[in-house]
């Protein structure tokens, strides 16, 4: 599933985040037929997340490194941001990239 939040702050993102996961199957169970076992939250409103350091202060303080949904919902934070890149990596602008899940089907193609 892909929601665009419309959050313009850090901590009204925080609450489309609880929405969506309250919506995720419980304990990392499996997801009924037909309903998110994931969930893909874009963020383009809040002004300062351009800013790739203030996005990451977010993500390391208030989301705990994609730790603050372990314990109530069984859930890891995953944060992606047009200037993140993998340590070692030559990904340049304009480069595709292709993510693809467990069963080998396409998550995402960033161009």
């Amino acid at each position: 599933r892909v929601v665009t939040s419309t959050s313009k702050t850090g901590e009204d993102v925080l609450s489309d985040l609880v929405q969506e996961a309250e919506a995720l199957p419980p304990d990392g169970r499996p997801a009924a037929p037909g309903k998110p076992s994931t969930t893909l939250v874009v963020c383009p409103h809040v002004p300062g997340w351009e800013d790739f350091e203030e996005f990451h202060e977010f993500y390391a303080e208030e989301l705990k490194n994609g730790d603050v949904f372990g314990p109530p919902f069984a859930l890891k934070i995953v944060a992606f941001h047009p200037d993140t890149q993998a340590a070692d990596s030559d990904i340049k602008p304009g480069d595709e990239v292709v993510v693809r899940g467990p069963e080998g089907l396409l998550v995402a193609d960033v161009k």
